[in-house]
């Protein structure tokens, strides 16, 4: 995560008074960490401030709720992992994945941090918008490109239904981390890069 730049939810500081960096990098560090802790619903905009040692005036000065707090969170959060340029399609996709499921397994790391957002994604349609920028769309494009490409070298189906495949990819990751709260090693994603690329048998 970066520094905060601006965002459409914050309020304008006093005219002619400095921000501090430091003091919004504290508080965005701070809202990380507390959304890991104690998830979207539990988490105070006092309980942001006394992490980060500032005032609550402090925190409502920069942003105007806790929702503008955590989408700007979400705006400076940088982890996608990359996907690698060598290789096969299969194991392009397999190295990604694997880096992927190793950061959302990862106590600590943004990806998991933000985890409990998925569940106010249908409460808060614009909590949910960022969410999907900044955890999703990236990923899915990513997986998306590599199966075209897949389709391309002949090592897919040329008739794969791409945006199906990269749903069951996503899904199995979501759905071992979050509702089975699989841990490392777990290898569902795994089994379905393997049935894609090796049929259904």
């Amino acid at each position: 995560m970066t520094g905060a730049g601006s965002s459409e939810g914050r309020l304008s500081h006093a005219a002619g008074r400095p921000r501090d960096p430091a003091v919004d990098r504290a508080i965005l560090s701070a809202t990380l960490e507390l959304l890991g802790e104690h998830g979207y619903e539990r988490m105070t905009i006092e309980a942001v401030a006394r992490r980060a040692g500032v005032g609550k005036p402090t925190v409502y000065r920069r942003w105007s709720s806790k929702r503008d707090l955590v989408i700007d969170v979400l705006n400076h959060i940088s982890d996608l992992p990359e996907m690698p340029a060598e290789g096969t399609a299969r194991e392009r996709l397999t190295d990604f994945m694997e880096e992927w499921w190793r950061l959302i397994v990862k106590a600590g790391h943004p990806s998991y941090r933000l985890q409990s957002l998925i569940g106010e994604m249908g409460r808060n349609p614009e909590l949910g918008k960022s969410f999907r920028k900044a955890l999703v769309d990236n990923r899915r494009k990513k997986i998306m490109t590599v199966l075209r490409e897949g389709m391309e070298s002949g090592e897919l189906r040329p008739d794969l239904d791409i945006i199906l495949a990269t749903d069951m990819i996503f899904g199995t990751v979501i759905a071992q981390r979050l509702v089975s709260e699989a841990r490392a090693g777990t290898d569902g994603w795994r089994r379905i890069v393997e049935y894609l690329f090796d049929g259904w048998t």
